[in-house]
């Protein structure tokens, strides 16, 4: 298990090569095209399909020790409204608030390394914050 600081990008795709789950020419390409854009390797190799979702969250789940939530342990009954966030900017951001206490609040998220994401909800909701992962 590593700090959420401490997985980085290179560690995560050394996971997927390691695991066969990533193709090196792949990676290199995406590292070539990561270059010209503002996207990262990472998303590179989601758009044009050399990685999968569910391959990139199991490394993270295993890197973060983070379970990955499965559609089936989504509340139906979630009321966004509750957690004083907008609705834009959880859409915008593929955030999913899916429990939440006085304290904290659980949020599935694609990335949970994301620091801007995770303070952001902190803030504006008053509460400690949990990420975890989903296959989205």
């Amino acid at each position: 298990m590593h700090a959420t600081t401490e997985v980085t990008d290179k560690l995560v795709l050394e996971t997927l090569l390691e695991k066969g789950q990533l193709r090196e020419d792949n990676l290199m390409r995406a590292r070539n095209l990561a270059e010209t854009t503002s996207d990262s390797v990472l998303t590179l190799l989601l758009k044009l399909g050399n990685l999968s979702d569910r391959h990139l969250a199991e490394a993270l789940s295993q890197l973060l020790d983070k379970k990955i939530i499965e559609d089936k342990d989504i509340p139906n009954d979630l009321d966004l409204t509750l957690t004083g966030v907008s609705e834009k900017f959880l859409v915008e951001n593929q955030l999913l608030p899916i429990a939440m206490d006085e304290e904290t609040i659980d949020v599935v998220m694609r990335d949970p390394r994301d620091r801007f994401l995770t303070q952001s909800i902190a803030i504006a909701t008053g509460k400690s914050q949990q990420p975890h992962w989903i296959t989205c």
